[in-house]
């Protein structure tokens, strides 16, 4: 009953904002499982479910939220689980905007630290069913709070906002390029007509997908996080934990965009690069590089 629920969680606030003690929220993690869990089971996500959702969750965790809140937010409900009950994923779609509203009226110190807590979690996690990763890293572009990479090469490395988290140490620069080439790797398989699909989506000029987004931000912070996110991405590959096409465009994109940075001294790079610019002829001649007008 969505009307009680609303009454009863109204004089939940009320009390809160009245005794600024946050204590009694604390147990409202509970609140948060049931409400998705009780709306995952609906076989159709109706506009109400949503703006019940969009109302609450946000409004109860801009007051009190934690790592149990993150994990019920960035995991349990994945394209696949969606498309179980509701064939027009309306419940992952839900989820996807609901982290980006709750971005939204969090406060710096909480997104901040839920961009470490994301940060800070095993690969593991990521690759299985725990949280997703897709969700993840649309957290992390969203509120990175810059510019558009492509734009700041145009205008000589004018940046807005505060410092990327995501490239603010070695070991999140490294996180973050991990956990980007695990979003971008998802789906993509040997002999899968969706491959091709993929591929061509990472070699458009604009609207490049959030993980490749987030590899891009992380190697324009400086020549040494550039060096840092090749050699991850490599390793990857040498690990096979990472299609090998998908990393020659992604190398190839990366030398596109920050030639000056990229470590040609590495044979691997080098052996990477030219067969990426052959299997990718045609579009990496219409890719933005500092370089053009020089």
């Amino acid at each position: 009953d969505f009307s009680s629920l609303d009454v009863y969680l109204d004089e939940l606030m009320s009390q809160i904002i009245c005794t600024k003690h946050c204590d009694s929220i604390s147990d409202s993690v509970p609140i948060y499982r049931c409400l998705l869990s009780s709306i995952s089971k609906c076989s159709h996500i109706s506009l109400q479910h949503q703006n019940f959702m969009f109302k609450w969750i946000p409004a109860l965790s801009e007051i009190y939220s934690n790592e149990s809140l993150w994990e019920i937010i960035f995991g349990s409900m994945t394209l696949a689980e969606a498309t179980h009950f509701s064939p027009d994923r309306d419940m992952c779609r839900m989820l996807d905007a609901l982290v980006i509203r709750c971005a939204a009226v969090w406060s710096d110190s909480h997104v901040l630290a839920c961009q470490r807590w994301i940060l800070s979690q095993d690969l593991k996690k990521w690759s299985g069913s725990y949280l997703s990763c897709q969700r993840a890293v649309r957290f992390l572009v969203v509120t990175g709070q810059h510019l558009s990479f492509q734009y700041q090469l145009k205008s000589s490395g004018i940046r807005l906002g505060k410092p990327f988290v995501c490239a603010d140490s070695q070991e999140n620069a490294r996180a973050s390029v991990s956990l980007a080439m695990l979003c971008g790797s998802k789906g993509f398989s040997p002999n899968n007509l969706s491959n091709s699909s993929i591929l061509e989506w990472c070699e458009g000029r604009n609207k490049l997908p959030n993980w490749l987004s987030l590899i891009m931000y992380v190697a324009q912070a400086g020549k040494s996080c550039c060096q840092l996110a090749t050699n991850c991405i490599l390793d990857r590959m040498s690990m096979k934990s990472a299609p090998i096409e998908l990393v020659q465009v992604v190398i190839l994109r990366l030398y596109c965009s920050f030639p000056l940075s990229i470590p040609l001294g590495n044979q691997r790079l080098r052996v990477t690069l030219l067969e990426g610019a052959r299997c990718h002829a045609t579009p990496w001649m219409c890719w933005r590089c500092p370089l053009d007008n020089q």
